[in-house]
């Protein structure tokens, strides 16, 4: 079963409890996705948290990045333990939403052996960036390399492709160089 149908079997019968995410391969834990009376309320995957890491899981679970394996456990969970509540029904309308932007990213992605830089003339003028393109430029300044720049920038990789277009397009970044592929 995929994540999506054991999530929503277990939301449709007011499930409590907790569904582990572990690598297929090994059984090693990867998270948890925490649920109280058929309500999502926590997700821990890969050391983050939260309402994103729970469309990371599902995003890389249909894309088949890693393959993984989902055990459900009954659980006492406290409602203290409340990161967010989502529904089935809001997960999969915002899933979709998710996915969509993943997908169309792909397309978007730039060559991993580029090196680029940021543009001076942009930071002076002032202009506004939201916050996933702040996270990318803080980056660059230090990884000019785009490859180094999806390992190192704290977002999903569709995030920074995003993040990247929309700062080419501001003519927040130029490309410096492209490196021969190693």
């Amino acid at each position: 079963m995929s994540f999506l149908e054991i999530l929503e079997e277990q939301c449709l019968i007011g499930f409590t409890g907790r569904v582990n995410i572990l690598k297929a391969s090994n059984k090693q834990f990867l998270g948890i996705v925490s649920l109280l009376n058929g309500d999502i309320i926590r997700c821990e995957y890969k050391a983050a948290t939260g309402k994103k890491t729970l469309f990371n899981v599902l995003i890389e679970n249909i894309s088949q990045t890693e393959q993984q394996k989902f055990v459900v456990e009954p659980e006492v969970v406290e409602s203290e333990n409340t990161d967010f509540k989502l529904d089935i029904h809001a997960f999969k309308i915002q899933s979709r939403h998710r996915y969509e932007r993943y997908l169309k990213s792909l397309k978007l992605t730039p060559p991993m052996n580029l090196r680029l830089i940021v543009n001076a003339e942009f930071i002076l003028s002032g202009e506004t960036i939201t916050e996933s393109e702040f996270d990318v430029l803080k980056v660059i300044s230090d990884y000019s390399k785009v490859a180094d720049i999806y390992d190192m920038v704290p977002l999903y990789k569709y995030e920074v492709t995003e993040a990247l277009v929309s700062l080419r397009q501001k003519k927040a970044i130029k490309v410096f160089q492209q490196l021969e592929k190693t």
